[in-house]
C-alpha cells in the first residue's frame, strides 16, 4: 500500500499544475495562443489526470499481488500508463511553451498591465512539467524495464520521486501561482466593476 500511495504523489501534483495553467492563461487573456480552448482544458485535463490516476492505482495494486500472472499484467499496465502519462504531460508542457512564445511576440493588455512579470511566474509551470512529466516517468519506465539494480533495490526510484516532488512543491510553495492568479482575477473583476459603475454614473 505504501508503494501504491507513493505512485500517486506526482499525479496529484500535476492535477494542480494543469488547473493552474488554465487559470494563468485566463488571467493573461491568452486563450487564443493555446492549442486547446480554455473550456476544453478545464474539462479534458482534470478528466485525463483522473483516468490516469485510476489506472495507475489499479496497476499499482496488481504489481503487489501474490500471483505472478497478476504482477506481470500490472507491470505491463504500469509501463503503458507511464508512456501515456509522459505524452499527455508533455503535451501540456508544449502548450505552455507555445503560449509563452506567442504571447511574448504579441502581448495582450493583461500581460502588459495586469501581470507585467508574467514570464517569471510562468517558469513554475514548465519546471513542474519537465521535472515530473519527463524525469519522473523516464525513471519509472527505466525501473519497469527490468534494470536489475532498480528491481532489487527500490529506494533509488522513491528517492528520485521524493527529490522531484520536494523541488516542485518547494518552488510552488514559495511562489504560490494559484494564489497569484486568484488575486489578479479579483483585481480584474474589481477594476471592470469600477469602470462599469463610472459609465453608469456618466449616463
Amino acid at each position: 500500500m505504501q508503494s501504491v500511495a507513493l505512485l500517486m504523489g506526482p499525479t496529484l501534483i500535476m492535477f494542480s499544475v494543469n488547473l493552474t495553467q488554465s487559470e494563468f492563461v485566463n488571467v493573461l487573456d491568452a486563450e487564443k495562443f493555446c492549442l486547446l480552448p480554455l473550456a476544453w482544458q478545464r474539462g479534458v485535463y482534470p478528466a485525463m489526470n483522473a483516468i490516469l490516476m485510476v489506472i495507475q492505482l489499479v496497476g499499482g495494486c496488481m504489481t503487489i499481488s501474490s500471483s505472478s500472472e497478476t504482477v506481470a499484467t500490472g507491470t505491463k499496465l504500469a509501463i503503458a500508463l507511464f508512456v501515456v502519462q509522459t505524452i499527455f504531460w508533455g503535451f501540456t508542457m508544449a502548450e505552455n511553451i507555445c503560449m509563452s512564445y506567442r504571447l511574448g511576440r504579441h502581448p495582450t493588455t493583461a500581460s502588459s498591465c495586469v501581470l507585467a512579470n508574467w514570464k517569471t511566474w510562468n517558469q513554475l509551470i514548465p519546471l513542474a512539467g519537465s521535472i515530473i512529466a519527463t524525469g519522473r516517468n523516464i525513471m519509472r519506465l527505466t525501473m519497469a524495464g527490468g534494470i536489475e539494480f532498480l528491481v532489487d533495490y527500490e529506494w533509488p526510484s522513491y528517492a528520485f520521486d521524493g527529490y522531484q516532488m520536494v523541488v516542485v512543491l518547494g518552488a510552488w510553495g514559495i511562489w504560490y501561482l494559484p494564489g497569484k492568479c486568484r488575486e489578479l482575477s479579483t483585481r480584474v473583476r474589481y477594476t471592470n466593476l469600477t469602470r462599469l459603475e463610472r459609465v453608469v454614473d456618466d449616463v
